[in-house]
């Protein structure tokens, strides 16, 4: 369940080419699209949820919302509004 106060805090930051969006769980098949190209889950480099791990992924991400330590994004491209990638502060 997504605590309503938690996510009305967080803001919808926009750049000139990107949005950065409250991550909600509804992102999850934009977010694997995203990575799927290069299957960048595979990377040891990086943090990159696959189809396995994209549920237990944005689940963590918002319960550290709920939580009130991190505040997890979908990065939006303006022009396009498709999905490239998530980040938190």
């Amino acid at each position: 369940m997504i605590d309503n106060d938690a996510l009305s805090m967080q803001p919808v930051l926009i750049g000139r080419t990107i949005e950065l969006r409250p991550l909600q769980r509804e992102h999850a098949s934009d977010l694997l699209h995203a990575a799927a190209d290069g299957e960048l889950w595979n990377m040891k480099l990086t943090v990159v949820p696959g189809p396995d791990t994209i549920e237990q992924y944005i689940g963590k991400a918002l319960d550290g919302r709920d939580a009130g330590t991190v505040m997890p994004f979908v990065i939006v491209m303006r022009d396009s509004g498709c999905a490239v990638g998530s980040t938190r502060f």
